[in-house]
């Protein structure tokens, strides 16, 4: 899976990404100016029940005709972009080794994959991550990757029949981060070897990452997200998940610290509570912050269990950081992937955006990718060892 660096410098001014979630599509376009970086474009649509097989996009001609149209209705034609593949379909592992030359990465990350993850042999693409460097002689830190083709394929797939050259694939974890670099890239708000926690809330799942020297060092999936809060809601009002979904996700709902949800249409909302659903997940994520804090306890005192920082699309509904702050007795901060950006779009553009930033998160790193010479931290390394570097075999 390789391509040729006049490919990936021919539009290293502008960046195009996409985010194949199950319930909504998202795609954003940036463009590198000297005013900073400025977002051209950024919409979502919802995605029709039925067109994924687990994490594999099943209807491709479905999905590639609501991606045309929805960069259609933001007025623009992009030639290439990126898309993420989701951490639920990964395999991962941190692994020490002798400092690995580019030329031998593909190499060595294909004989660790066989090694660390045989069951996924022969189906499956792998790639290293250099997290950290190494003196001379000693291991350096990676992240070996494996992610299934079918599920690559599939979204690089409908980009083509998009008119839309896939010209890599980014995992989740790391969109998240490079998006929310630029948060925490100013000297003196956090001290070296601090940890960093990020929760992402998503529609069919909810991610914990932990960083230090803004490197990836911790990743866990929980399989509860906005989804099974939107079937409470359908289950209790007699409607559609979709409906459900859409009066979760809308401005005027909002949730108390005790789990009670107010949602519904305009002259119709009502009250239940959620705690149900909400409990599982908030125990999980409290459960992986003491098990990293045991991981690593000289460092414990660094922050990991004084805050967390919030984002993915369940976080834009309002209460959900004072819902989280009072049951795991940590500070919640909510993270705007659009703060460090300049807004340069359309009407349609910002009606999908409001109300939703924090949905676009990792959309937001896709997108940012090509535009970022700098690494994802002092120590950590950014360079095509980070992707899948997607291209249709002969």
């Amino acid at each position: 899976m390789r391509r040729s660096s006049d490919a990936r410098q021919a539009d290293y001014r502008a960046g195009f990404g996409v985010d194949f979630g199950r319930r909504l599509l998202k795609a954003i376009l940036v463009e590198d100016s000297f005013e900073g970086v400025v977002v051209r474009a950024a919409a979502t649509s919802p995605v029709s029940p039925g067109c994924f097989m687990g994490d594999v996009i099943g209807e491709r001609k479905k999905v590639a005709a609501l991606l045309k149209s929805l960069c259609a209705s933001q007025g623009i034609l992009p030639r290439r972009g990126r898309f993420s593949v989701p951490t639920s379909a990964l395999n991962l592992r941190w692994v020490d080794l002798p400092p690995v030359d580019d030329v031998d990465l593909q190499d060595v990350a294909a004989f660790q994959a066989r090694r660390y993850f045989p069951s996924a042999e022969g189906g499956s693409y792998q790639t290293l991550t250099r997290l950290t460097g190494a003196s001379e002689g000693d291991a350096a830190h990676y992240l070996l990757v494996s992610a299934p083709k079918d599920v690559v394929d599939s979204r690089a797939l409908v980009m083509e029949a998009a008119g839309i050259e896939p010209v890599a694939a980014d995992i989740e974890p790391l969109c998240v981060l490079r998006a929310l670099q630029g948060l925490f890239s100013h000297g003196g708000v956090f001290w070296r070897n601090q940890s960093l926690t990020f929760v992402e809330m998503g529609s069919h799942s909810t991610q914990m990452y932990v960083v230090r020297d803004m490197a990836l060092r911790f990743v866990r999936a929980i399989p509860i997200g906005g989804r099974n809060v939107a079937l409470k809601v359908a289950e209790h009002r007699g409607c559609t998940e979709a409906q459900a979904a859409d009066w979760v996700e809308g401005p005027t709902s909002a949730i108390t610290i005790d789990g009670m949800l107010r949602v519904g249409p305009d002259g119709e909302r009502q009250e239940l509570s959620v705690d149900s659903v909400l409990a599982p997940m908030i125990r999980e994520i409290h459960r992986l912050l003491i098990y990293y804090r045991s991981l690593f306890p000289e460092r414990s005192y660094a922050g990991i269990l004084d805050r967390v920082y919030l984002c993915g699309g369940m976080a834009s509904l309002r209460g959900m950081e004072q819902v989280l702050a009072h049951q795991l007795g940590v500070s919640i901060h909510l993270v705007n992937p659009f703060s460090q950006a300049l807004a340069k779009f359309n009407i349609n553009a910002f009606e999908s955006v409001s109300h939703r930033e924090h949905a676009f998160t990792g959309t937001m790193g896709l997108a940012t990718a090509d535009l970022m010479d700098a690494p994802l931290g002092e120590g950590a390394i950014y360079s095509d060892s980070s992707d899948f570097l997607w291209t249709r075999p002969a």
